[in-house]
Order: C-alpha cells, then structure tokens, then sequence
C-alpha cells in the first residue's frame, strides 16, 4: 500500500498499478517531503523534522531511476532561494530587473505603494480619455507583475487583479498605473 507521501509523487495507484489496489482510507496528515516536478527534474522539499521521510523516499525511487543527487536548488522557475540558519528566503530580483529593463524602467526609482490611492481604475473613455491602440505592451506589462505578485510579490496582488480587468480595453492611465507598480 502507498503511503500519501508515495501518492504524492506516483499519482494516483489505482490508475497507476491497476484496479487491484484501493487508495489508503487514512492517509497520514503530517508534513512530508513535496516533490517538485520540472520535465525531467525533481526538487524535494521538506523540513527537518521529515528528513527520514525523504531519504525513504530517495531510496525507493533509486531502485528504479537513476538518480543524481545535486547540492539545495538556488533557483527554481525563476525564483531564488537563499538559505540562512533559520529558514528560507524567496526571491526574483533578476526577473524584476528583466521586466523592468524589458519595459523600459530600470532607472526608474519605486514608491512606497503600488497603487497611488487618488486614482480610480475606471473605463475611462467617460473622461475623454484615449484608448491604448496596442494593448500587447499593457497585457505583457500586467502578466509578468501577475507572475511576481504568484511567485513572491504578494504585496502586489490586489493592484495586478485591479489591473487586469482592464486587459481588453486598457486606456492610457491604466498603463501608467501598471507602470507605477514596477
């Protein structure tokens, strides 16, 4: 039987092994090893206290692959991870230098909060004012802050969700509030 750490990384075991096994009625509810999968890489991660746990883990699957066991990640998708003593630290300073240097901002200094609070996010064409002809360079602006704001810019969510209503039809000011947030 296939404990819920081994379903983790299996799949499901009956579409896996057949119909002749019957998924775990009570799987185990601790915090094990969570596997991370990238086309042909894995990336445990886990606690120390489910150390044991891995290595079991580790063992089972080197009896079937071959396994190369390489030092912690410092990147994984993008973002970087630092350890330190107590924990681990999350980053994505080289994607936010690209993006800013991608949209033509890297010598551009930041501000306090994403969104200025006198601005309302509106359709705008009530005001007079002009519609975005291209709207590639706003939805490319908008969707790679959604990525930092997933990744490891919480902070920025509600701005980047405010922002996106707008990707069909952004107006001028709806890019200028896109580009505040960088």
């Amino acid at each position: 039987m296939l404990t819920f750490q081994e379903r983790v990384l299996c799949g499901n075991p009956l579409q896996r092994f057949g119909s002749g096994l019957e998924p775990d009625p009570e799987p185990t509810r601790e915090f094990g090893p969570v596997a991370n999968t990238n086309v042909n890489d894995i990336s445990m991660s886990y606690p120390k206290a489910a150390a044991k746990a891995a290595i079991e883990v580790k063992m089972k699957h080197s009896e079937q692959y071959k396994i190369t066991h390489l030092s912690p990640a410092r990147q994984f998708l993008g973002i970087e991870i630092q350890y330190d003593g107590t924990g681990v630290s999350l980053g994505q300073k080289a994607y936010i230098t690209t993006i800013l240097r991608r949209f033509g901002m890297e010598h551009t200094h930041g501000v306090l909060m994403p969104m200025d609070p006198n601005i309302k996010l509106d359709l705008a064409e009530d005001r007079g004012e002009k519609e975005l002809e291209d709207i590639t360079d706003y939805q490319a602006v908008v969707g790679s802050l959604m990525y930092a704001a997933l990744a490891t810019q919480p902070d920025i969510s509600y701005v980047v969700a405010a922002l996106s209503c707008y990707n069909s039809q952004p107006f001028t000011s709806h890019m200028t509030a896109a580009k505040r947030v960088l």
